[in-house]
């Protein structure tokens, strides 16, 4: 096909056994117990996959078009797929196979190239799985994806591609043919909706805290003022008094800090599966919150204690 050229696309299925995984076994180590079987997320792909999304092989060889037929049952595994069952042994030539829902055991797989990790593409924030890579050949699926290569506008390249793949086969059909970029942003729509929710309740509670730094300062400076009152006419300085209220309210919102990063630190060990590319003990992100709380906090406390520095001593001394 003059449009569809081997370099310029690429079929790919979606990933079976998500979540749990199918459960497979190397060769050499062989596992009675089904329950007890290692797994990893099964998918196909065609030759040049890989190279078409810019990825490569890190390792050995991508697909070649016999791989698939009989006597040529190859896999491409990931990184992490060899980081977990070959650390310290070379993985290229090793061989494992699948098991189908009969549980019979489907043709040994010999292991010829190491891909890099591949993230979901629903963008659901699950770290990556160890995964596997079969010739589309054996693992037909009921909904492949095919993706085409090129250096114009995608939309233009709609046409050509139906009418090449009219001409394989008139009864199959492309339902939808959009760019990858916007197939991804559309697949994370929930990630920027929950992430733009909870970044207002963030502010929300942001400007809470702050609020409530200032009054609970205020009222503490308020309560003070005939002491205050009393230190001015003694000789005491707007800038002691300044640093005394400052003193007061950055101890305790000091102290405010260290218990929430613990139990930030604590909450986030608790819903690490939920958080989507950012570690539970990201320091950054602790480092980041807890400045942006206390430049609110700061900023809360600043005001009071201006106003206390401000005093006229003989209003604070009248006042009861």
């Amino acid at each position: 096909m003059a449009v569809l050229r081997q370099a310029d696309a690429s079929l790919v299925s979606i990933a079976r056994g998500g979540g749990g995984g199918e459960r497979f076994e190397l060769a050499g180590q062989p596992i009675p117990d089904p329950e007890r079987r290692p797994a990893a997320t099964l998918s196909s792909a065609s030759p040049g996959y890989f190279g078409l999304l810019g990825l490569g092989v890190t390792q050995g060889r991508d697909f070649e078009p016999s791989d698939g037929l009989p006597g040529r049952e190859t896999a491409l595994v990931s990184r992490l797929f060899v980081a977990k069952h070959f650390p310290r042994t070379d993985p290229l030539g090793q061989k494992l196979r699948f098991f189908g829902s009969d549980l019979k055991p489907e043709p040994w797989l010999t292991i010829v190239g190491v891909i890099p990790e591949i993230r979901r593409p629903n963008g659901d924030g699950r770290e990556p799985e160890p995964a596997v890579i079969v010739p589309h050949r054996m693992n037909a699926s009921g909904y492949m994806a095919l993706l085409v290569k090129t250096s114009g506008d995608p939309a233009s390249l709609s046409v050509a591609v139906r009418r090449e793949v009219q001409q394989l086969d008139e009864v199959l059909p492309l339902p939808e043919m959009e760019p990858l970029a916007e197939t991804m942003t559309r697949s994370r729509w929930q990630l920027r909706v929950f992430g733009t929710v909870f970044g207002i309740f963030a502010a929300i509670a942001l400007g809470l805290a702050a609020v409530g730094i200032y009054a609970v300062i205020a009222h503490a400076t308020e309560r003070r003022t005939r002491e205050i009152g009393i230190r001015l006419a003694l000789g005491a300085t707007g800038g002691s008094i300044l640093r005394d209220v400052l003193r007061r309210g950055l101890l305790q919102l000091g102290l405010g800090l260290a218990v929430g990063v613990a139990g930030a630190w604590f909450g986030c060990r608790l819903m690490g599966k939920l958080l989507f590319q950012v570690s539970p003990d990201d320091p950054t992100t602790y480092l980041g919150g807890a400045g942006v709380l206390l430049l609110a906090g700061v900023a809360a406390c600043l005001a009071p204690a201006l106003k206390a520095a401000r005093l006229d001593p003989l209003v604070a001394l009248r006042q009861e």
